[in-house]
């Protein structure tokens, strides 16, 4: 309680940014456009893949500047932004479910 009030004090003098743009964040820390240009890869694509890779998010816009933000500059804020992505897509359950399917199949070895 007490860390929820000292941050909404924080917030009166200093606004919540967007880690990306630096525009005002209402809730998170992505505003709503950048979070609108993480575009989700399809869901079924861990079961339907055989020899190439899944994905959750396509590698193009915002997603790909949060990813050489971490990689390059170390960004920490911009690594608890891609957190919060990947746990509100992995939420959602039905991803959760193809990505056990597609480990079960991948723990077969071909001689």
């Amino acid at each position: 309680m007490l860390k929820d009030s000292f941050r909404s004090v924080v917030n009166i003098f200093f606004h919540p940014r967007c880690v990306l743009c630096e525009s005002d964040a209402i809730e998170g820390s992505l505003c709503d456009v950048c979070t609108s240009l993480c575009s989700l890869y399809p869901s079924h694509a861990f079961n339907t893949l055989k020899d190439e890779y899944g994905a959750l998010f396509y590698y193009e816009f915002s997603m790909k500047k949060l990813i050489i933000k971490i990689k390059f500059f170390r960004g920490i804020s911009q690594s608890h932004a891609l957190i919060r992505l990947i746990n509100g897509v992995l939420d959602r359950g039905a991803v959760v479910e193809n990505l056990k399917e597609f480990v079960e199949c991948e723990l077969f070895f071909k001689d």
